[in-house]
């Protein structure tokens, strides 16, 4: 009978967790305390070495996608430093859609800087350290992706944040110059389009992605009316590049040549990836491209709402599809 109640306390906790309000902020803490003590914030002490400073080490492990690990850090950056905090991310030893089972480099370095200045040698040196608790992505409201799509003040200052705290690692950026470089991408309208999981699986509360026949009439329409270069094309799926290379043969271009083949409408796309960091790689350094381009049409998803969030709103234009949430 007890056991009973708890799952249902449970349950119930879990329907509010994404209301931005402070009930559901206590009700977060209460079912982390509760259920999951391993995930809620911990003060630790490992070394005598930076006494006046306090790290916040953010750590992840979820089989998400690069939109929500970079919003996941970013609201944990942000939280840190509203209490006078240093940010530091950790995701070595994580189990996450971009790391391989034998990896245990800190997965974050692949793809970016650190927020702050300081080695995680260096943190796990010093006196203060405190561990993230997995509520801290509702603690920070600051950074609400959806919001800045629609408000080009909320657009700029995110724009403004992520320009100073999220840095490219050395290697992702010389790949991203020699690509630009490569390519007319001031001249090249941006698409982005996702299959899989996302349309096999259609979550609950994800937008509802256009179908490629949507998309294709859009580019049409777009293309009677400007002159372009290129298409280029961000997508994980290669039935939908394949359908797009015989729709508008050269114009399409993209980067690397990984796409999730044969897919069975299963799983989640995690369970797809043979080279993991590889393809977090041509996925962010894509996104990256996309961000360039002159023009972005695409659903709502995340390669479509980061690039926004890096174009800032420079793009000449810009639709996205605006179906509703799978139910």
């Amino acid at each position: 009978m007890c056991r009973k109640l708890l799952r249902n306390i449970k349950k119930n906790i879990g329907q509010v967790l994404l209301r931005d309000n402070k009930f559901s902020h206590l009700l977060i803490r209460i079912n982390l305390e509760l259920f999951h003590p391993e995930l809620c914030e911990r003060r630790h002490s490992f070394g005598n070495q930076n006494p006046d400073k306090t790290f916040y080490v953010i750590k992840f492990d979820d089989a998400n996608g690069l939109l929500t690990i970079v919003q996941y850090v970013l609201s944990a950056c942000q939280y840190a430093e509203s209490r006078g905090w240093i940010p530091v991310v950790d995701f070595r030893e994580t189990k996450m859609q971009y790391v391989s089972e034998k990896d245990r480099q800190n997965v974050w370095e692949i793809f970016f800087k650190q927020p702050s200045p300081y080695t995680l040698e260096e943190v796990y040196a010093s006196q203060k350290v405190i561990f993230l608790s997995r509520a801290v992505r509702w603690q920070s409201p600051h950074f609400r992706i959806t919001e800045a799509m629609q408000k080009p003040e909320a657009l700029e200052r995110l724009n403004k944040y992520i320009s100073n705290k999220l840095i490219l690692s050395d290697d992702i950026e010389r790949k991203v110059t020699i690509a630009m470089q490569e390519r007319r991408l001031e001249d090249s309208l941006g698409v982005s389009l996702r299959g899989t999981d996302y349309t096999s699986l259609k979550p609950a509360g994800h937008p509802i992605q256009p179908n490629i026949e949507q998309v294709i009439s859009k580019i049409h329409e777009y293309l009677a009316q400007h002159t372009i270069s290129k298409i280029f094309l961000v997508t994980e799926d290669e039935t939908i590049y394949h359908i797009m290379k015989q729709e508008f043969g050269e114009l399409i271009d993209t980067y690397g040549n990984r796409y999730i083949q044969k897919y069975d409408g299963l799983a989640r796309i995690a369970n797809y990836i043979n080279e993991p960091n590889e393809q977090g790689r041509e996925y962010l350094i894509r996104t990256v491209l996309l961000s360039k381009c002159k023009a972005l049409i695409g659903g709502n998803n995340g390669a479509a709402q980061f690039a926004i969030l890096l174009n800032g709103g420079a793009y000449e234009y810009r639709y996205i599809f605006d179906l509703g949430e799978y139910e």
